[in-house]
Formats: structure tokens, C-alpha cells, sequence
């Protein structure tokens, strides 16, 4: 088939640089879509973006692919009678189908012989299938937000300003939210703002250039970062090349334009994350580091487009940051005439959430956890003596003015402050970890005492959210419950903090000394495995992680056990304990727990087989037996097991007996599940 070039552009007014990218990919995919659903498509479609426009290129097949549809009629016996002529039945279906008795075929279906009429399709040319092709795939575009404009109530993310649609070298005529394709683009608003005729596509790329827009999201990238590095080597620096930043910037901008800025050396007294967060957030700039890592006063910031005097920029940003950092250098001041302590009593008055309390309930709550659970924790002594403190200066820097004015700063100003005040390194170091993880891909806190911190939040917060109705419900989670649930998860299981306890026994005992029920605890410890679970399914398979975490054991190895699960399920005894793992577990009560059955129970004299199951299944009671002498044990007991479900009738008539055996399987199953809980493997 014949295939003709294409290119689509569409200019609107600036759209969020967060959005940049996302629509022009999603436009590709309807558009794409759109093309094979109409036979048109031919091959993979490219795609660019500035804030200005998006642009969509590549091949189209000239016209639709040939394709027919095969209807079927009555019964061929029907169709006709016995003088052969049409039936009235036949004559309807050609009716229906538009074709006469003559143009019908035979198909069969089984044993039976059926009327059949095939229809080709019509064959429509691309460009006059495109334009609707085109405002399906616009219209369909998953805005986060969108804008209404025009009296006919058109909308996007920003207005529709130009549009261009070519196809084998020929303008389209067509018309999208009110623009009609004209040979009309548009340079950067800098440097070209006006209109800019052009002759076809082959024109339209050195115009864009001679225009100063830069089209490709890669480039734009590209050239900051080695224009931004070349200017910071003229002062002996390096570029902080924050990811988040970058991406940011390079959609921002059509031509961007690196510039070295600098502030005064006087501001290097303010510690270097409130320099660095008010560059980043407020303006955009990127921070230059020395050799060693210390903060240069100066900075990479970039323009959209060259102008005529880059230097009267330069210095405008030079004069708008430093009015930023004076501003934060008097914040900073102010915050250094009160202690983080003193602090401690206007937070507790500070309301957390209008259901669960102020800020001093909360604390109050997390020291009667801390003091319960004194002996649960890997905490050295100087990591002991400074617990309750930290709980009472983890959340002070809330009240700090420089906090109120960079939000992004809580808890690393609280570390500072608490350094500079002369508390504990193990202290201010966990202050400024108790965010950590902030995503799936952060870091947890790299103290035991900052891991407890986390803990001990989290899960305070976790209880009180789930026991005033606050669960995260489909795509809704207002609070970030799912996100705490996954750091208590990582924490737990990463850390080593809590090295002798399960994660479910922390949920309960925080729910019960807050005064509410065993549901709560369970809802909140269910959120927890299950955010665990999935993030661990990159990993490893769901099941065998299911099968992990159903056992209240402490999860400081969940890795290591997860990996020895899935080496056993390739032993070759696997599956014989498996399946005598489910034969018990499928009769055995949940309700339930048993102690260790004697040889005679209360005038029951066990058969051999059963004084055979408890001896197999002895050893597995040993709190001190190693992974690979459980695995040696269990498999006697699978064996033994079998033999008892063969050659015993458990659910017996007399329920004396019947009660017995329930009470032996019972205890056997305890021992089974000491590592995992086989009923959920396949």
C-alpha cells in the first residue's frame, strides 16, 4: 500500500510544563489508535513538545486498507424451495443486504449450510478521514484540568491558538477548536512572537530553528546541561542537576538559554538547604557546588529565548533572588532566638487532623507506645537515653518561620536547629529522617533511632486515621495513608530497628493502648502487608509473598525468607508438604490454639500413627530450630501427616475423639506455619 508523509502541529498558549510531554505522548497513542481503527495505520508515529505546541509526525497509508464483512442468512434449505426459486426469507436478507440472489455464496458452520453475502467496505482517502481522526484524539486527551474559552465553549489545558495539519505535502483543510489549519507557525515569544509563514513540511523545521524554537524535548535537555556545566567551570564548580528541576526547566522554555548568576557571599551564613530550596522551588535556578561539596554563591539559571541583553536579565534574577534569601536570612534569624524546646508547648496545642487531635495527643500517645514497648527496639544507650526527646522535638520545626515559608524544608530545618542547639547527632539525625521513605524509591532512615521515629509516627498516625473513618478508599487517599502504610512496611522489613517483634503486634498494641478495637488494628495492619506486598511484587512472586506475610513474625529478613520460599518450591519435597500443610488447614480450627498432646489425652490412647505424627512433628515446637532443620523436620511431618489422613478418620463419630485429633492437627499446623503460610501457594 501507499504511504504519505504527514505532520501535525498544534500551538496553544503556554501549557504546565508538567503536562508538556504527557499530552504529546497521549495525542500520539489516540492518534495511532484512531489510524488503525480506520485501516490507516502504517507505522510508528513520532512526537515533540515545547509549552507551545505540540508536534506529531511520520506515515500514513494513503487509503484505507481493503477489508470486507461476511453477513450471514437463513439456512440454505431455507433460502430456497423446493422448485429452487428464493423464499421469501432469501428475498428479505437481500434486501436487507442490499445485493440480489445471484451475488450470495454458501458457507458451512458445523454440519449446517448457511446463506452468506460479503460487502467490502467503502475506501476512504487519509485526508478525508484524518480531520476526524484527529478531533476524536484531541477530544479524548485525559486533561487534569482544562480551560474554557470562545463562545462555543472549546477546551483544553490552555487555548488553541494555531493549528497546521499536512499530508503528502498538501495544508488539510480543517478546523480544531475553532482554529482552522493555516501554513502559520510561531517562534518563541522572546525573540519571535509574530506569525511565520511557511511553504510545506520540509520547510517547517528550519523555520522553527530560524525562529528559535528548539523541538526536541531531549535537546532542550541536552544543551542546558552542557551549556550550565561550561559556565559553571568558569567558577570552579559543579551544577546540581536535580532531575525533578530539570525536567521542569527544559519544558518551560523553546530556547533555553543557560545564564551564570550569582548572590552575595554574606548569605552562606543561612545553611545551604534554605539557599538551595529557595532557589529550586521559587526560581528555577540550579545550585553550583565546590570540589568539596560546599555551596558556591552563584548559580545556573536559564531564559527562554536570546533577547537583546542577556546581561539586564541576569541581573534582574540576581536582584529578585537576593531579595529571597533576604528574606530567609531574617527568617532563619528569627527562628535561632527560640529554641526548638520552647517550642514544645505552643505545638501541643496545634491541631493534626480535626479528628484525631492535637499535636501534644499525638506525642503523648507515642511516649505511652515508647514506654511499653521499651524492650522491643535495637537501640544502643545513648540512642535510649535521647527516645523521649525526640519524640518532643520531632515535630517542633513546624513552628519555625522558615518552615512556614519552605515547607519542602520540614524536619531538615528541625536537624539543623536541634545540631545547632547542641543536641545529639543521633537525635537531630533522626529528626531530619522521619520523612523517609517519601516514595517507593527514597531511602529509609539510616538510624535505628530515626527508624523508630518512623515506626512509632506512622503508625500512631496510621491507627488514629483508620479508627476515625479516614481509609483511603479507590484512588482517594487525602491523608497519604497508602505511603505511610509502605514506610512502616520498608522500615520494618529493611531496618533493624525492630528485630524481635511483628509488625502486627505493634499495630495492636498501639490500637489498644489508644482505647480501640482489635478491627482497627486489623484494617490498619492489612493496608500495611498490602502496600508491602506490592512493592516487594517487582521482586518477587505475589504469592510467595502473601505466604510470608500472613505469618506474625518479625519482618527484618522478609527478603531473605521470601528467597528461601522460593528455593524449597523447587525441592523435590516440596509438594508433599505442601499438600499435607493444606490437608491440615483445611480441618484444623483458626479459633483455636492446642498445647502439646501427651500420649494419652484424657483416657484417648493415640493409634501409632498419631504418636508417629507427634514425634515427626515435635521438633518443629523449637523456637531455636534453624530454617534448614524445619525444612528437614517438616518434611517427616508431611510424611506422617499423610499417614494419618489415610489410616484415621478425623472427623469421628464420638466427639471426644474427633475433638482429639482436631486438638493434635491443630498443634502440628503451629509448627507447619512457623515460616510460612503454605495454604495461599500454589
Amino acid at each position: 500500500m501507499n504511504s504519505m508523509p504527514f505532520l501535525l502541529e498544534i500551538g496553544a498558549e503556554e501549557i504546565p510544563s508538567q503536562y508538556v510531554a504527557v499530552l504529546a505522548g497521549e495525542l500520539n497513542q489516540g492518534l495511532t489508535e484512531g489510524l488503525r481503527q480506520n485501516r490507516l495505520f502504517h507505522k510508528p508515529l513520532a512526537h515533540e513538545a515545547t509549552p507551545r505546541r505540540l508536534v506529531i509526525w511520520g506515515s500514513v497509508l494513503a487509503e484505507q486498507t481493503p477489508s470486507s464483512d461476511t453477513v450471514r442468512g437463513p439456512l440454505w434449505s431455507v433460502a430456497y424451495g423446493t422448485d429452487g426459486n428464493p423464499t421469501p426469507a432469501l428475498l428479505g436478507f437481500c434486501r436487507r443486504v442490499g445485493l440480489a440472489p445471484g451475488a450470495l455464496h454458501e458457507i458451512e458452520e458445523g454440519s449446517k449450510r448457511y446463506v452468506a453475502a460479503t460487502k467490502a467496505q467503502p475506501v476512504a482517502s487519509v485526508s478525508a478521514l484524518f480531520p476526524d481522526i484527529l478531533t476524536r484524539a484531541f477530544g479524548n486527551l485525559a486533561l487534569p484540568r482544562s480551560i474554557r474559552w470562545s463562545i462555543n465553549d472549546y477546551r483544553f489545558i490552555r487555548p488553541v491558538r494555531w493549528l497546521a495539519l499536512w499530508i503528502d505535502g498538501q495544508l488539510v483543510p480543517m478546523a480544531l477548536a475553532g482554529v482552522k489549519s493555516q501554513a502559520l507557525t510561531y517562534g518563541n515569544r522572546t525573540d519571535h512572537p509574530e506569525a511565520v509563514a511557511y511553504s510545506g513540511p520540509e520547510d517547517f523545521w528550519k523555520v522553527l530553528e530560524q525562529s528559535r524554537v528548539m523541538i526536541s524535548i531531549v535537546g532542550r535537555q541536552q544543551h542546558i546541561v552542557a551549556e550550565g556545566e561550561r559556565l559553571a567551570r568558569s567558577v570552579d564548580g559543579v551544577v546540581d542537576w536535580d532531575p525533578e528541576l530539570l525536567e521542569e526547566v527544559q519544558n518551560l522554555v523553546e530556547w533555553p538559554t543557560p545564564f551564570l548568576g550569582r548572590f552575595d557571599d554574606e548569605f552562606l551564613q543561612i545553611p545551604a538547604p534554605v539557599l538551595v530550596t529557595s532557589m529550586k522551588v521559587h526560581q528555577r535556578y540550579f545550585p553550583i557546588y565546590d570540589a568539596q561539596g560546599h555551596l558556591l554563591p552563584a548559580f545556573v539559571g536559564v531564559r527562554n529565548g536570546v533577547g537583546d541583553r542577556l546581561d539586564l536579565v541576569v541581573r534582574g534574577n540576581q536582584k529578585v533572588l537576593r531579595a529571597r534569601l533576604s528574606d530567609a536570612q531574617y527568617f532563619y534569624r528569627l527562628d535561632r532566638a527560640v529554641r526548638l524546646a520552647d517550642r514544645l508547648g505552643n505545638l501541643r496545642s496545634v491541631i493534626f487532623h480535626a479528628r484525631m487531635g492535637t499535636y501534644g495527643e499525638k506525642l503523648d500517645r507515642m511516649h505511652r507506645m515508647w514506654q511499653k514497648t521499651r524492650d522491643w527496639w535495637n537501640l544502643t544507650d545513648s540512642e535510649l537515653g535521647v527516645a523521649d526527646r525526640a519524640i518532643d522535638l520531632f515535630k517542633a520545626d513546624l513552628l519555625t518561620h522558615v518552615v512556614q515559608e519552605f515547607p519542602e524544608l520540614q524536619g531538615e530545618m528541625g536537624a539543623i536547629y536541634a545540631q545547632l542547639e547542641g543536641e545529639s547527632s543521633w537525635l537531630s539525625e533522626a529528626i531530619k529522617d522521619q520523612y523517609r521513605p517519601k516514595s517507593p524509591l527514597d531511602r529509609i532512615p539510616e538510624s535505628a533511632l530515626g527508624q523508630w521515629l518512623v515506626l512509632l509516627d506512622r503508625t500512631d498516625t496510621l491507627v488514629m486515621a483508620f479508627a476515625n473513618g479516614l481509609k483511603p478508599s479507590g484512588s482517594e487517599d487525602p491523608f497519604g495513608l497508602r505511603r505511610a502504610a509502605l514506610a512502616i512496611g520498608r522500615v520494618a522489613s529493611e531496618g533493624l530497628v525492630l528485630h524481635n517483634r511483628a509488625v502486627h503486634e505493634m499495630i495492636k498494641v498501639t490500637a489498644q493502648l489508644a482505647g480501640f478495637s482489635q478491627t482497627v488494628a486489623e484494617e490498619a495492619y492489612d493496608l500495611v502487608a498490602q502496600r508491602l506486598l506490592h512493592h516487594l511484587t517487582e521482586e518477587f512472586p505475589a504469592p510467595l509473598i502473601r505466604a510470608v506475610l500472613m505469618i506474625p513474625q518479625p519482618w527484618i529478613n522478609v527478603r531473605d525468607r521470601i528467597k528461601w520460599l522460593l528455593e524449597l518450591t523447587r525441592d523435590k519435597e516440596w509438594m508433599t508438604v505442601a499438600q499435607a500443610f493444606k490437608r491440615v488447614d483445611r480441618v484444623v480450627p483458626k479459633e483455636r490454639s492446642w498445647e502439646a498432646p501427651g500420649m494419652v489425652e484424657h483416657g484417648y490412647q493415640y493409634q501409632a500413627v498419631e504418636q508417629a505424627l507427634i514425634e515427626a512433628a515435635q521438633p518443629l515446637q523449637d523456637g531455636q530450630l534453624s530454617p534448614d532443620s524445619w525444612w528437614q523436620h517438616a518434611q517427616h511431618t508431611a510424611r506422617a501427616v499423610n499417614a494419618v489422613f489415610d489410616q484415621v478418620l478425623i472427623m469421628d463419630p464420638d466427639q471426644a475423639v474427633r475433638e482429639r485429633r482436631l486438638a493434635l492437627l491443630s498443634w502440628v499446623n503451629q509448627g507447619l506455619r512457623r515460616y510460612f503460610d503454605l495454604s495461599v501457594v500454589e
